[in-house]
């Protein structure tokens, strides 16, 4: 199970470039501890929650019009 608390917290503040060795292993590391769900795929509409219960990501398949999506798309801040 996935704790996202604790997953950000192994995070670093000022990550190293992109490209480095340093990137590369601390990436690798993360990978190992926090294993992908390989396949995964979300057939209805569903919520993905943490071992705490933290939303990670709501999947809602139409719930938005094609006019309300477009609209969201063009809305800047």
């Amino acid at each position: 199970m996935w704790d996202a608390t604790r997953y950000a917290a192994k995070l670093p503040k000022n990550p190293p470039k992109p490209g480095t060795k340093a990137l590369d292993d601390r990436e690798a590391k993360l990978k190992q501890q926090y294993k992908l769900l390989d396949e995964a795929t979300a057939l209805a509409p569903c919520i993905v929650i943490d071992m705490q219960g933290i939303i990670l990501v709501w999947y809602l398949p139409g719930i938005l019009s094609d006019s309300r999506w477009v609209g969201l798309l063009l809305v800047r801040s």
